[in-house]
């Protein structure tokens, strides 16, 4: 099972060394591929997912940096809705 995760400086691991949830996931035995960004919004995720391969799952950790660039909380969650169809 392959499976991707998305984000933002959360999944990055920025400030904690890359130790994020996906590393202890990863070191667990799990097949993760961390595309984990800092300062990732959610636009830039909405736009990049095209270039991505298929995944089994994918986790998504977005819209933090969004609220940081006074984007609404309807204009993060329509994104996401987006990102996650």
């Amino acid at each position: 099972m392959r499976i991707c995760a998305l984000g933002d400086s959360i999944f990055e691991g920025y400030l904690v060394g890359g130790k994020s949830l996906i590393y202890y996931l990863s070191g667990k035995g799990y097949d993760i591929d961390n595309y984990g960004v800092n300062g990732l919004t959610s636009d830039e995720l909405l736009y990049s997912l095209d270039n991505l391969m298929t995944y089994d799952i994918n986790i998504i950790c977005i819209g933090l940096n969004d609220f940081f660039n006074g984007k609404s909380l309807d204009y993060v969650l329509n994104n996401i809705f987006k990102i996650v169809r």
